[in-house]
């Protein structure tokens, strides 16, 4: 095996590969990285059995060949290297070789048998998403996800069709967020893993394509973004209705200027946090909005938010988790947003004004 490439080059596709790599495995395979050259491309692949990640490069092949190197080995020395170009080199004993100008650096690698190749030849996206709807939906969604692993669903977002839309669901037992993203085509019910969407986003919001081609196999779902491709194990398990935590029936609600809440919101977290209760208060009269923190002995705060009320004359007083109030907002591009609650135990939705795309259900916090 022997190929020519630039420095850079190498070193930015090992820094995406390296994403998937095993760290505590009981396969040490799995923290290596699959490398196949031929017909001047590059192939790396990683693979840690939650996540696959693979790409590829161009290059100058001189003689076609696989090797598998450890990867975060293989990705530090090659990202220290002068950014020159580099002479690839493989002997019988998948010993490597790289030649950077006056540096030579010698990597053991292993033999690729064991490794578990991703075998994209035969794969064909069955819908394509615009990028940056899909990036919105799973920024919009991806924090509601529980983190407690004893109800496993939980931990992921539901991907489905519904009513000429995909929607991106989250649940974790207190909130609930909602992204409908249109589309046409039907596609399987799926429950992806939040920490592998966490890691998708922060591979494509770099990658400055149109669209995501995603491709349902049995156990795993498969997104390909430009020479990309990045797969993920799917939950196995019933996610909840959720349709049955949305409310519809409300009382009293506001209107308001989303930069302007979620700055008193951070001021009161400081507040909440000192306190150790997490809970901000919210009143609601026909005249104002009221944000207060609960008083203790370390201080207390409280202020009026400038708002249109929507609703009754009726009066509320409500607590919120100040946290989970704060999320949604720091993820919503809306210059106003919109608040309707169902009663002071009842759960509060959050929206944006004339746009259905999105919604935020919070269960409030006894006071």
């Amino acid at each position: 095996m022997k190929f020519i490439t630039q420095q850079e080059d190498l070193s930015n596709a090992l820094q995406i590969v390296k994403t998937a790599i095993a760290t505590k495995t009981t396969l040490p395979i799995l923290t290596y990285v699959y490398l196949k050259a031929e017909n001047d491309i590059l192939y790396l692949q990683s693979n840690n059995l939650e996540i696959g990640l693979s790409l590829s490069i161009p290059v100058i092949v001189e003689e076609s060949g696989e090797v598998c190197l450890p990867g975060n080995l293989f990705g530090d020395i090659v990202n220290k290297l002068p950014s020159v170009s580099l002479e690839f080199t493989v002997n019988e004993r998948n010993r490597a070789i790289i030649y950077a100008g006056y540096s030579t650096v010698e990597i053991q690698g292993e033999n690729t048998e064991e490794f578990p190749k991703l075998d994209l030849e035969n794969i064909q996206p069955q819908i394509y998403l615009n990028r940056e709807d899909f990036l919105k939906g799973i920024k919009q969604t991806l924090f509601a996800a529980a983190e407690d692993e004893i109800k496993q669903v939980l931990t992921g977002v539901l991907m489905e069709s519904k009513d000429g839309y995909i929607n991106l669901v989250a649940v974790d037992g207190h909130r609930l967020a909602l992204t409908k993203i249109s589309s046409s085509v039907e596609i399987p019910s799926v429950i992806i893993p939040a920490k592998s969407l966490k890691e998708f986003q922060r591979i494509i919001s770099k990658i400055k394509t149109e669209n995501i081609g995603v491709a349902f196999l049995d156990s795993q779902i498969l997104f390909k973004c430009e020479s990309v491709y990045f797969t993920s194990r799917l939950l196995q398990g019933q996610f909840p209705s959720y349709d049955k935590i949305i409310p519809s029936d409300f009382i009293i609600g506001f209107k308001c200027n989303r930069e302007d809440l979620l700055g008193v919101l951070e001021r009161m977290e400081v507040l909440a946090s000192a306190d150790q209760t997490n809970t901000v208060k919210i009143n609601i009269s026909s005249q104002e909005v009221v944000l207060s923190s609960l008083t203790s002995e370390r201080g207390a705060g409280r202020e009026v938010i400038p708002a249109e009320i929507i609703g009754s004359e009726e009066n509320l007083e409500i607590g919120f988790n100040v946290e989970y109030l704060i999320e949604p907002l720091e993820n919503i591009d809306s210059e106003e947003i919109e608040l309707r609650f169902t009663s002071n135990l009842g759960p509060a939705l959050i929206k944006i004004p004339n746009d259905e795309s999105y919604i935020y259900v919070l269960m409030p916090v006894r006071l």
